[in-house]
């Protein structure tokens, strides 16, 4: 059964036979992935002194053992390289064969792998088997849900800033945050989508302005305190602040921590809780963490010469940590209540015309649909009214200016057609969809299968 499920697996991933379903049903397939859930569909495997003997609690620390990412041995890198560092020394790589081995031991530890391991992504400079945001997005549902640990190197140049990526860019407008990991989802389900326990932002020595010519230490301030109080952020557990500088830039660093203390997160009626709205905010964990470590005066095998005299470069990493809490309820499990209900934020709705054509496209159409597909006479004739000005503006005459008027009203007339021919192929779709949505979920149910339609 595991190997059909990982055939499945790999239709789904080419578009196969799971993706023509979830198409046709408009419904998402996944997996069970829970022991309870999928109790009378595995051998609960008594044979064996793993289940027998062992308590869940040790089994599932061998487990965790097994499943925990290392270093990959035939990925090391260069201790010269921008992204090498002390925790940073080769690919990082998580071994699965474990999942493989039965039903039952997937069952308890299908999430290990995205819980354990850390993602990395890069703004620039980024080392081998960095994630990016198309990697994200192909994630799915589950996975999203155990998303451990992500960790962003981000640039602190802010002569950079509009570089699509960088800090300053994707902290600029609410929700910018999330569109960047996970693209522009339904707005319904959007907050749900992005989770990880833990957001780890960090700056390197070689992402500060001006490093390679010795220039004093500069941080924008504004990104860090869109951080501390943006929405999309509420499903995380623990917010972290990594900054790294040279042990002689220490002092430099020390008032920028300083301000960065100060810093208080916004309170944000964020989640529902037994159906009552309750505020978070982050709250600063002390101490800061610090650690030294040493590397080579060539970075990227390139010399400088503020580090000529020196043998090695001693490295001064300080990290700030934020936890989520919820005061108006003290005691509260954070990692539990950041997956309840989102609160979605009002937002005015688009109009029909927005959701087909994007913002800068056709703006004499735009306003020509508006006003005779949806307006009633009265705003017919303000638009007949606008059409006279441009003729007294351009001095063309008044056949011209009324044949381009019918000519986009007869595209806008096409548009309308063809819109109510994909609606009539789209309710032929969802009937058809129907039939296999009430028949597949009893085929399976007999197979002893593990696949399920999303409720959601």
């Amino acid at each position: 059964m595991t190997r059909v499920l990982m055939k499945k697996a790999q239709e789904a991933a080419k578009g196969g036979v799971i993706a023509q379903i979830e198409d046709q049903t408009g419904r998402r397939i996944e997996i069970i992935h829970n022991e309870n859930e999928a109790a009378g569909k595995f051998h609960e495997q008594t044979q064996c002194p793993l289940f027998s003997m062992l308590p869940q609690e040790l089994r599932l620390l061998i487990f965790e053992l097994a499943t925990a990412p290392f270093d990959d041995p035939d990925c090391e890198f260069a201790p010269t390289e921008y992204y090498y560092r002390l925790c940073q020394t080769a690919r990082p790589r998580t071994d699965t064969a474990l999942l493989l081995t039965c039903r039952r031991i997937w069952l308890e530890s299908n999430a290990m792998p995205m819980q354990l391991a850390t993602q990395h992504f890069y703004f620039h400079r980024g080392a081998p088997g960095k994630r990016d945001t198309d990697w994200m997005s192909r994630l799915t549902k589950h996975n999203r849900e155990n998303f451990g640990h992500l960790e962003y190197f981000v640039n602190a140049d802010g002569r950079v800033s509009h570089t699509v990526g960088d800090i300053d860019r994707i902290t600029t407008k609410a929700g910018r945050l999330h569109s960047f990991w996970i693209g522009n989802h339904d707005r319904t389900q959007r907050f749900h989508t992005f989770r990880p326990r833990t957001f780890h932002v960090t700056v390197r020595h070689t992402d500060w302005r001006g490093w390679d010519s010795d220039e004093p230490l500069w941080l924008n301030y504004d990104w860090v305190q869109v951080l501390l109080d943006s929405y999309d952020l509420r499903n995380i557990e623990t917010l972290k602040l990594e900054l790294e500088t040279l042990d002689y830039k220490s002092e430099q660093l020390r008032p920028i921590l300083q301000r960065i203390h100060a810093m208080d997160s916004r309170e944000i009626e964020s989640h529902l809780v037994e159906g009552r709205p309750v505020k978070t905010k982050f709250l600063l964990t002390q101490p800061d963490e610090t650690y030294t470590w040493e590397g080579p005066t060539n970075i990227a095998n390139k010399t400088y010469p503020q580090y000529s005299q020196m043998d090695k470069l001693r490295y001064h990493v300080t990290t700030v940590t934020w936890t989520l809490r919820f005061p108006d309820i003290p005691n509260a499990n954070a990692n539990h209540l950041r997956r309840a209900p989102r609160i979605i934020p009002p937002r005015a709705e688009r109009h029909l015309f927005d959701t087909y054509y994007k913002d800068d496209e056709y703006p004499t159409l735009r306003f020509l649909f508006r006003q005779i597909l949806y307006a009633d006479d009265v705003a017919h004739e303000k638009a007949w009214r606008w059409w006279r000005r441009q003729i007294e503006r351009s001095k063309a005459t008044e056949d011209d200016m009324r044949f381009a008027f019918m000519n986009i009203r007869n595209k806008a007339i096409g548009y309308i057609s063809r819109v109510q021919a994909l609606d009539v192929e789209e309710q032929r779709r969802k009937a058809f969809g129907g039939l296999m949505a009430g028949y597949l979920p009893r085929k399976w149910a007999a197979e002893g299968s593990l696949l399920r339609f999303d409720e959601e």
